[in-house]
């Protein structure tokens, strides 16, 4: 016959049996979709998180905007027009001669703007 203080130190055994168990099996499952997650970079860094270009607003309309800078010791200045759509987000009140910071992507060609920053 097995004495109650036996049973007990049987069971205690089982209990942590199982709770090794149980931790060994949540390590190897997050170990496993560790390795199986990509390692690849996304491709095209600079088109996700866009570029800056800060000026004065030249003009501006429904469609675009229009950005002249000219920077410290630099006798050309440099002017971009950007394309506006639903998408751009927009903080405070564009106007002529407004300082702004505008984050577009896109090329010289081709630049959507992002956000506009009115300061």
């Amino acid at each position: 016959m097995v004495s109650s203080s036996s049973a007990n130190v049987f069971g205690i055994l089982w209990v942590v049996r199982a709770f090794i168990c149980r931790v060994l099996m949540v390590s190897s499952l997050a170990i496993a979709s560790m390795s199986a997650a990509p390692q690849d970079p996304p491709s095209n860094t600079a088109a996700q998180s866009g570029d800056f270009f800060s000026g004065i607003v030249v003009s501006f309309s429904i469609g675009e905007i229009t950005v002249n800078r000219k920077g410290l010791g630099k006798e050309t200045a440099a002017t971009r027009t950007f394309a506006i759509d639903g998408s751009t987000k927009v903080e405070g009140a564009i106007a002529a001669k407004a300082h702004v910071t505008v984050r577009f992507v896109g090329d010289e060609g081709s630049a959507r703007a992002v956000h506009i920053l009115v300061r």
